[in-house]
């Protein structure tokens, strides 16, 4: 308890002397200003965002007999779409041909869940590699695959999988922030952990992500706006 107490008095201290506070999605940036009503008038929010120049001379998506779905970074035990790899093994039983690559680390929960669905034979491990070779995956991927946390949650490897323009599945328990990026730029769909996100499969074709719509997430215009919002502030300080 005097560790929570210790934690509220230096962060309302350092976020109350602060020219400007800047946060990574906007359900952060609300939860703070209705913490602290102070900082309503000098939040900002800039998300993680992706670098355009990484794309550049990447060839486009591939057709393949073989579907893969791609879960890119690390994948947590809390973050356990059970269901879902119900289904995918139910796709792959009715005949369809998928597969399922995790590119980065992956928890003991998920490699036994793995196996327990059946899906060992079906599954690759790619450990981590080079950002190209990354981006070349996502973008020859039918699927890619992203698992919030908590609420609050906007996985920084959401903003890449928007560049690629490949059909996203989203999991995320009440992540309206996750939802509403990808409504936005038609990209995908979100669910909860207990659903299996069937309906995805069945709207996937409809999904054409609004490439002009995510520009707004390179990371260049970010730090643009950094670069505004640091040269605004110092500006308007009074010395």
């Amino acid at each position: 308890k005097a560790t929570l107490v210790l934690d509220n008095y230096f962060e309302r201290k350092v976020l109350k002397h602060s020219m400007a506070s800047i946060f990574v999605t906007q359900t952060m940036k609300d939860d703070y200003s209705k913490k602290y009503p102070f900082l309503k008038e000098k939040t900002f929010v800039l998300y993680w965002g992706y670098d355009e120049e990484s794309f550049e001379n990447i060839e486009p998506y591939k057709t393949s007999t073989v579907e893969t779905i791609i879960h890119a970074g690390n994948i947590f035990d809390y973050q356990n779409p059970v269901n879902f790899w119900k289904l995918v093994k139910q796709k792959i039983t009715s005949g369809q041909k998928l597969k399922i690559k995790f590119i980065g680390s992956v928890s003991p929960a998920i490699r036994k869940e793995i196996i327990h669905a059946g899906l060992e034979e079906y599954t690759e491990y790619a450990g981590f590699l080079s950002y190209k070779e990354l981006i070349t995956q996502l973008i020859n991927a039918k699927y890619l695959l992203v698992c919030a946390s908590e609420p609050r949650h906007v996985p920084g490897k959401l903003f890449e999988y928007l560049r690629t323009g490949r059909p996203i599945i989203a999991f995320g328990d009440d992540n309206k922030e996750v939802s509403e990026i990808l409504k936005t730029s038609n990209a995908g769909m979100i669910f909860n952990y207990k659903e299996n996100g069937s309906s995805f499969f069945d709207l996937s074709d409809n999904f054409k992500t609004n490439l002009d719509s995510i520009k707004q997430f390179d990371r260049k215009v970010i730090a643009k706006k950094l670069s505004e919002i640091i040269h605004g502030e110092i500006n308007s300080r009074p010395f």
